[in-house]
């Protein structure tokens, strides 16, 4: 009876800070639905008050919702939520789910490039979640993917690969679990899962982030503001809007209501 509850305990725990992460992920899509409101002409500034300090823009290390708003719209996955939380194609056009819902196989898009002109391929994706599982990064959400096969002996350092993360193509991914996990593409449609270019990340990448997204960074000055840039180049077509403007006011106490 022990041993079932502790069971019961583990999986309430996994499932609510999922609820948690996913319910982050919607509520900062106010920035990214502003940026998607298109007008006649382009041009325009949307303003943004952050009460916090994003505490890294760095997909692997993003916990909190200022950060979440933030990078949402520097970033693309696989795949995304759209305004009415259903999970749609981002930059991979189509996926299929084998029959026992263990293995995922997406065929990306071509042509989709990071904010440094390169090209996004399927090793890109392959390398962003193996940078979060790999132990010398210490990325606090991991444990989001350790339910991909072999993913939990490459982040205890007992193997040098996650056997479950497979590039068939240039453009050709596939992802294999240790057991059916109905969450596992919503956990693709967070911000942690957004693709990054390994040649951009170092020490400084979660202050000078690369993604694909329709904004890409400007400046961040610390305590002050967070400037993003539309982003000429991107798969979807250029936003109408210029700049997205966060304000940092990390000294406000809100009223309570």
């Amino acid at each position: 009876m022990e041993v079932f509850k502790n069971c019961r305990r583990t999986v309430n725990t996994l499932y609510g800070s999922l609820a948690l992460i996913l319910l982050l992920s919607v509520a900062s899509g106010l920035a990214s639905a502003a940026a998607d409101q298109r007008s006649s002409r382009y041009g325009g500034k949307y303003s943004f008050a952050l009460s916090s300090e994003p505490e890294s823009l760095d997909p692997a290390f993003i916990t909190g919702i200022y950060a979440v708003t933030v990078a949402n719209n520097i970033y693309d996955g696989l795949v995304e939520f759209d305004k009415d939380l259903n999970i749609v194609p981002a930059i991979a056009r189509m996926w299929k789910i084998s029959r026992d819902h263990r293995t995922y196989s997406f065929d990306l898009r071509r042509g989709v490039k990071f904010h440094n002109g390169r090209e996004v391929t399927a090793e890109d994706f392959a390398f962003s979640i193996r940078r979060i599982l790999d132990p010398e990064t210490h990325s606090p959400v991991a444990w989001l993917f350790l339910n991909i096969r072999g993913a939990k002996s490459f982040h205890e350092g007992r193997a040098d690969a996650v056997s479950g993360l497979e590039v068939l193509g240039h453009y050709k991914l596939k992802i294999t679990l240790d057991q059916p996990f109905s969450p596992f593409l919503s956990i693709l449609a967070m911000v942690n899962a957004r693709v990054v270019p390994k040649e951009a990340v170092g020490p400084e990448f979660s202050k000078y982030p690369v993604g694909t997204g329709p904004f890409q960074l400007d400046r961040w000055r610390a305590g002050q503001e967070i400037i993003l840039t539309a982003n000429q180049h991107y798969y979807q077509g250029r936003s109408y809007l210029d700049t997205l403007y966060f304000q940092i006011y990390p000294n406000i106490e809100w009223e309570k209501v």
